[in-house]
């Protein structure tokens, strides 16, 4: 579960468009600046094809291509493709398609019978994609997602807060391939093939859509800001209005910039920081340093940042009271908790700091003689 901004998580401007649900994250600490009915479940219909790109990527990772065969029944197997609205743009499975085409139909234009092809290619067969997918979403902790195939289906589930998990595991996992999803086109058999999923004022370069799509969701990146007034930051969201698409943006426009204008993300450790040691069992040394692996940040109320600074923050490393030998560097250790006015807030994992060798079995016995 993502972590909200203590009792600062704002309230939505218009509220009474009950319709309404959304999560907005500040990315540099990871916590929400804004959720409104994160939890609520709804169908993701095309939008799945972030799921779908996802698990595509993570199956395919470290196989050789040569070495991901197509069934030759694969649109076969999924009979919806079949249905009136479908997108399809003339893939064959009996081509060898590389796996880059593929997924960029699958992110850039939402290619439906690219979806199958994909989940065939890079899982044998659509139902072990569909396990995949399922396997992927609980690693994530997209506790309320339920997935039936690599397409828009009735009976899928998911909520603004899962997706964003989804959202974010794509960004940090896959930067470049994450990137087609902004992309306007995609080339494909002599084809211009446009991305159905930018928003209604392209000229806004301050969003990047991820998707929008029929049940009125809308999800992307925002990033604005970079001058005196307004730091440089980036946010992750999720929007759903079922309703209506046109108010959906309206609404989404103006929680983005109140999340902007009184919310503002301070370092308080960069990446590499000792923040404490713990003793080692049985090690050559007696203790490691504990450190951090990224940098952390916190999200706090701009005004109240301004009046009294960091001030109500208490920090806490949680471990256990030693690591047995051997340690390797990098390895879990703990948990740096931050705390303002005793809610917490955001968690960040602290790690070794480097390799500890284990004492040989002679060494060990001299160091309990020794002990005793």
């Amino acid at each position: 579960m993502l972590l909200a901004a203590g009792t600062h998580t704002l309230a939505a401007p218009n509220a009474k468009f009950s319709s309404l649900a959304w999560m907005v994250q500040d990315l540099d600490s990871a916590q929400v600046l804004s959720e409104h009915e994160p939890d609520e479940s709804f169908n993701p219909r095309e939008a799945v094809r972030l799921m779908t790109l996802y698990t595509a990527l993570k199956a395919a990772a470290g196989k050789a291509e040569e070495s991901m065969k197509i069934r030759e029944d694969a649109l076969d197997l999924e009979p919806a493709l079949k249905e009136e609205g479908r997108v399809r743009v003339g893939v064959d499975p009996k081509e060898e398609l590389h796996l880059e085409v593929l997924l960029r139909l699958v992110a850039t234009v939402g290619a439906e019978d690219a979806a199958v092809v994909l989940a065939s290619k890079v899982s044998g067969s659509v139902r072990a994609f569909v396990a995949a997918m399922n396997k992927q979403a609980r690693a994530l902790h997209m506790e309320h997602s339920l997935f039936s195939s690599p397409i828009a289906a009735p009976e899928q589930r998911t909520t603004a807060n899962d997706f964003l998990l989804l959202i974010r595991a794509l960004r940090e996992e896959f930067p470049e391939e994450s990137a087609y999803l902004a992309e306007e086109e995609f080339s494909f058999e002599g084809q211009t093939l446009k991305n159905p999923f930018t928003l209604i004022n392209p000229d806004d370069k301050s969003i990047i859509p991820l998707t929008l799509n029929r049940c009125c969701m809308l999800a992307g990146i925002w990033t604005r800001g970079g001058d005196r007034q307004l730091p440089a930051r980036e946010l992750h969201f999720v929007f759903v209005d079922r309703m209506n698409r046109s108010r959906e943006l309206d609404q989404s426009s103006k929680i983005l910039t109140q999340c902007q204008t009184e919310f503002e993300s301070i370092e308080l450790y960069d990446a590499g920081t000792v923040i404490g040691r713990l003793p080692v069992k049985e090690g050559v040394k007696s203790s490691v340093d504990i450190t951090v692996s990224k940098p952390v940040r916190v999200t706090l109320p701009r005004k109240e940042l301004l009046e009294n600074g960091v001030k109500d923050l208490a920090i806490n490393l949680e471990h256990a009271p030693e690591i047995p030998a051997p340690v390797q560097k990098g390895m879990f250790a703990g948990v740096l908790k931050i705390y303002r006015n005793d809610t917490l807030i955001t968690e960040y994992d602290a790690v070794t700091a480097e390799d500890v060798d284990r004492l040989n079995f002679f060494e060990r016995i001299t160091q309990k003689k020794t002990k005793k």
